[in-house]
């Protein structure tokens, strides 16, 4: 997915070569989009796409919402990288990690960062898929934009 100028100052997004929607606010769309792929360019694995939502002005700006199954290897350093860059920026934000029901360690790891990280939170839920465990935090999630991290 791929967010850019289009006319206006409405962001145009195309979803594989098709336009699907127009929103306003295109600076901090294509900003938003920009930096969550450049917080985590080295991890070639990861992926995000961009879900825009409707704007509410008393939410926070941004969730970067992360399904996972046993990624306790992968988790880790994701989420330094992510919320250090997430720190610098100007809007607010959280990192919503979804547990998918996971048997090894990957909900320690994401306890242990919500430890020192208060917007980051946890959301434990059953095992029922990536789709169950994507809909589940976009559900949950309250922020006006919300990006989903692919791992």
């Amino acid at each position: 997915e791929e967010a850019r100028e289009g006319t206006g100052g409405k962001a145009l997004f195309r979803s594989r070569g098709r336009d699907v929607r127009r929103a306003g606010h295109a600076a901090v769309l294509a900003v938003v989009d920009e930096s969550v792929r450049a917080a985590v360019r080295r991890r070639r694995r990861a992926t995000f796409v961009l879900v825009v939502m409707a704007t509410d002005a008393d939410r926070i700006s941004l969730s970067v919402v992360i399904p996972a199954f046993n990624e306790e290897a992968r988790l880790g350093a994701t989420l330094l990288e992510l919320s250090a860059y997430l720190r610098h920026q100007p809007w607010d934000w959280e990192i919503r990690v979804v547990d998918d029901g996971s048997t090894d360690a990957t909900r320690d790891v994401a306890t242990r960062h919500a430890a020192k990280e208060p917007r980051l939170v946890l959301q434990p839920e059953p095992h029922r898929g990536k789709g169950g465990a994507v809909k589940a935090g976009l559900l949950a999630s309250r922020c006006a934009y919300r990006a989903l991290a692919h791992l």
